[in-house]
């Protein structure tokens, strides 16, 4: 790895690792119990709302590329095996809808170098030797943050359970590939993930497992508050769209009643031009009668 690397990599840990260490110092100042916990959490909260931006984006794309998954399924049974011409057409409709098929990469790999600086801070704390002495404060249930849980004790499982829960429904709300060739691997991931995550929650610090399951709440929150709005934002424009269709209708059905009015004055018309003539006849007929007995 380059020198450069290097050290902007340590740089963001010892970032990170200070952040910590500030935060748990804020909470010991307020006299809270568990500062460590509270400061992995708190943490992770902030962190998670820093890369909030770039993960709305992220899912605003992947909501985008689902929308055109039916239209996508027809290209690919209109072209069959002629990857090239798909790939030409499927390009041809991004453009048209303006979407960009990479924008929900960008986003989702940016915060991944954070998550492994944060775990290595976290493993740093956790050092027995470098780490600081009090890092294995006992925290809600938990005797230790530093320690590793244990199988055989049972108040070490429940961690690791929540961990494994909070994993799944994770998994489940957040938007999936709807493409064919992805959905029996969705349904393989969305079991698999979860147990392997429990089986890493025996393999490390407590403390590491406390911030995987504060990770996992704080995301179900963002998608729900997510799922919340997109549905909300559909159903407005959903509405919008009846209105306007509302208006066109009755504007239509307007200029169609004027129509049918000018029509009906046109077909009337003639009649009462037969109207005015007969009454113009009737008075020279009048006129020829009055001259013919003066006669």
């Amino acid at each position: 790895m380059p020198p450069i690397i290097t050290e902007l990599w340590e740089g963001l840990v010892k970032l990170l690792t200070g952040g910590l260490i500030d935060l748990h110092g804020l909470f010991a100042d307020w006299g809270l119990p568990g500062t460590w916990g509270l400061a992995i959490i708190a943490f992770t909260l902030i962190v998670k709302l820093v890369t909030l931006p770039l993960y709305w984006q992220q899912m605003k794309s992947q909501r985008a590329m689902q929308a055109l998954q039916p239209e996508i399924a027809k290209l690919q049974k209109q072209f069959g095996k002629d990857k090239q011409k798909l790939s030409e057409a499927q390009m041809k409709l991004y453009k048209e809808r303006g979407i960009n098929p990479m924008a929900g990469c960008l986003p989702m790999a940016i915060p991944i170098p954070f998550m492994f600086a944060l775990w290595q801070a976290l493993f740093a704390l956790a050092d027995p030797v470098k780490g600081p002495k009090d890092f294995n404060q006992p925290f809600l249930w938990l005797d230790n943050l530093a320690r590793v849980p244990a199988m055989s004790n049972p108040l070490d499982w429940i961690l690791p359970a929540f961990l494994v829960a909070s994993q799944w429904v994770a998994f489940k709300i957040t938007p999936q590939s709807a493409a064919p060739q992805q959905q029996s691997m969705n349904q393989i991931m969305q079991f698999t993930m979860p147990l392997m995550f429990g089986w890493f929650a025996f393999q490390v610090p407590v403390g590491l497992v406390v911030y995987y399951a504060a990770l996992n709440v704080f995301q179900v929150g963002q998608q729900y508050l997510f799922n919340a709005l997109t549905s909300f934002s559909e159903k407005r424009k959903a509405e919008q769209a009846v209105l306007i269709d509302g208006g066109l209708r009755l504007a239509t059905a307007g200029e169609n009643g004027q129509e049918a009015i000018g029509t009906a004055s046109i077909v009337l018309s003639p009649s009462q031009d037969g109207r005015d003539k007969g009454d113009r006849s009737g008075k020279r007929r009048d006129r020829r009668k009055k001259r013919l007995q003066k006669k």
